[in-house]
Parts: structure tokens; sequence; C-alpha cells
């Protein structure tokens, strides 16, 4: 640590560290927390986040082992990595998929937002999610930065991963779990990587929680690391923890040794790229281990201990990307719903109100424009809103 004034000092968790191992801790079964509810259960067939005594993996095929089901299921869904011949990133999800679908056109949000009136904010149940559309943001920059770095890199990496906390860790609730922005794991080099991402690093505590963001990211990383040793630390050689933060903006201070760890869009390449060759040097003079603890980690964080309704995996990509567009939320929006402030254009937004009556204050429009302008989605979101009210239509 050096002398220089820097604000991510408080739990030293930025850079390199070797995975400790901890003396005592109980084997990795008895970590996975047990007992989840049954709602939990029903949503999430295939990936499983409780010990069970049987596990049914379709097509007639029932595992009563944990490590056997995730052996099975990684060789069922990444071949390459069970078998040992990945030669380019794997990508959980493959494309990145945005917290706030609403913001298909985040430049304008704002204006696009702001224009509407207090009873239209009601009427449509909308709420502001500026906050989390900036975040989104940040977060498929990281990861359009990552796909070009590690496209090429037998890796993989997972995006917004949701792991259960190991139910030894004090005071840990039921279904009680950790969300991660990012984690790459490293066959080659033989580390594992968390990056958090911020919109604005500060100090100003701020929210409910009142914590600054500095403090939020350092957090996230302390406990991904905490947790992912005491999973693992057990069960695989030497590794190494990485933790990173991902900003758009920086309002602190920061030292020599912590900047190399805290990247923007404009150095995440080079400074990715010092690291691994640190890392690489080291390497060198180490023994090479077998591509086993590699194995090891990835089939338990996508198959064993990702919470509920699981990862992204490949073949679920296109029906979670169709739900992003088309099913809405009591919290969150859909790209084509009705209720939707930037899928309209400001000429049919005039066309998606009702009044009083729950009857269309344009009671007889002409839709004389073009192909493939949104004629039809006016007319069902028109029709959804009068069945949403009670009124029949035809």
């Amino acid at each position: 640590m050096c002398d220089q004034a820097c604000d991510f000092h408080p739990n030293n968790v930025l850079g390199v560290h070797e995975v400790e191992h901890h003396p005592g801790t109980e084997p990795f079964l008895q970590q996975l927390q047990a007992g989840t509810p049954k709602r939990q259960k029903e949503q999430n067939k295939e990936l499983h986040d409780t010990v069970r005594e049987e596990y049914n993996l379709g097509s007639g095929q029932r595992i009563d082992s944990p490590e056997e089901a995730a052996d099975a299921l990684l060789q069922r869904t990444y071949p390459e990595i069970a078998n040992n011949t990945q030669t380019a990133g794997i990508f959980i999800p493959e494309s990145f998929i945005p917290r706030v679908p609403l913001g298909v056109d985040p430049k304008n949000y704002d204006k696009q937002f702001k224009a509407l009136s207090e009873a239209d904010k009601i009427k449509f149940k909308l709420n502001d999610k500026a906050g989390e559309l900036q975040g989104d943001m940040v977060e498929k920059s990281l990861y359009e930065q990552l796909k070009e770095i590690y496209k090429e890199n037998p890796v993989v990496v997972l995006q917004g991963a949701e792991l259960l906390i190991p139910k030894t860790n004090s005071g840990v609730k039921r279904g009680e779990k950790q969300e991660s922005d990012v984690i790459i794991i490293n066959n080659r080099l033989k580390y594992v990587m968390n990056i958090e991402a911020k919109k604005t690093l500060s100090t100003e505590k701020k929210g409910r929680s009142n914590v600054s963001t500095i403090d939020s990211a350092l957090s996230q990383i302390e406990k991904c690391k905490r947790n992912f040793e005491t999973y693992f630390s057990q069960d695989i050689g030497e590794w190494k923890f990485i933790g990173v933060i991902f900003y758009d903006q920086l309002n602190g201070d920061i030292c020599e040794r912590c900047e190399c760890y805290v990247m923007s869009v404009d150095d995440i390449k080079e400074k990715i790229k010092t690291i691994e060759e640190e890392i690489e040097v080291e390497r060198a003079s180490a023994e090479d281990q077998s591509v086993t603890d590699y194995q090891t980690i990835v089939k338990r964080l996508v198959f064993t201990i990702f919470a509920n309704p699981g990862p992204v995996i490949k073949s679920k990509i296109i029906p979670k990307i169709t739900e992003a567009i088309t099913t809405s939320t009591k919290t969150n929006i859909a790209q084509g719903d009705y209720r939707s402030v930037l899928f309209w254009t400001p000429t049919q937004f005039q066309i998606m109100h009702l009044d009083g009556a729950n009857v269309p204050i344009q009671k007889r429009v002409l839709l004389n424009s073009c192909m493939s302008t949104g004629k039809t989605e006016v007319m069902k979101g028109v029709m959804r809103m009068l069945l949403n009210e009670g009124q029949q239509c035809h």
C-alpha cells in the first residue's frame, strides 16, 4: 500500500490476490443452501440450488448426485469445456440483456420522459428509470469491451451472475444471493476476475443505504472473493482472485497502485493486458495444473450455485431476448409494451390515450402510413389498454 491519498484502500480487495485456503472449511456439498422455496424450484427444473435426492435432466436421465448432474450438464451444454477443446471465449449470456428494456433510445430517454404529463405517468404506471438505464449502458459498454478482449481466449465470462451465498456464512437466509456484474474464469492463467461496473465512482454517500459508489463496489468484490473461497478453496489448486472496478466517470482520489485495477472504456484493454502479462511471468515458473480445476469452477458456478431461474445459457438466449422485448412485469416495462414511452413516436403516442370513461380519446383514426411503421402495434396497444380496463374490443 502506498502513501498517496486514495479512496480505494479501505478493505484492500482491488488487485491480484492468492485464493486463500481456509483450514476447517466445510466441503462444497455442505455449503449448498437447502430448503429453497417450492416456487423457486418450479421456476428452474434443470439448474438447481438445493441438495436434492434426485435430479431429472430430461430424456429419462436421472442422477442422484449434484456433482454428477453438473458434469452431465456441462458435457451437454459446453462440451468444449468438458472435453478440454475450448479455443474461444464463452459468454453467458451470449448477448447483453439490459435490465431496463424500456430504454431503447437512451440518448433521448430523459427528454421523452420529461415531456410526459404527470397524468400520463400515472395512467401508464411509468416510473423514471434514468438511473438504472445509465447503469445498463455502463455494463453494456463493459460487456462489449470484454467481447473484444476475450473473443479468441478460452475463458468463461459470466455477466450478471447471481450466486447463492454459502449456507455456512453467518446469518445467511434461505435463497439469499450475491450479484456480481462480471466474473471471468481464465484456465490458462488460473485466475478468477470479478469486475463491478459503476456509472460514477465517488465518495459521496447517498441512497437508502447511505453508501458511496466506491464503497459499494469494494464491498461487492469483497463478498464475491469470500464466497468464492468458501465454495472452492478446498477443491482447487493455486488460483488467483482479481478485483477490478469499471466506471464511466471518476470523482475521487486514487493512488498509483489502485489505478491499475480501476478501468474505463479508454484503458480496459491495456490494463487487463498488463495484469495478464504479470501473471504469465509468474505462472511460467510454476508447475502447470490440469484443466480439472477450471471445469470444477465453471460447472459449479453455472449449474450448481447460480440462483434461480439460472444463467442464460446458449439454449435460453433467444427466449430471454424475446421476453425482454415482449413481456412486462410489475417493475419492468418491455420494449414492445403499449406503455413504453420510447417505443412510440409522438404521433403514435397521441393515439394511446383513454378518457375518464376508458374510451379512446381519438375515436376515429385513419392509419395511412407505409409498411413496417407500427400500425398493427398501435392497434394492438389500444386493444390491450381497453381489455385491461374491462372494455370490449371487436
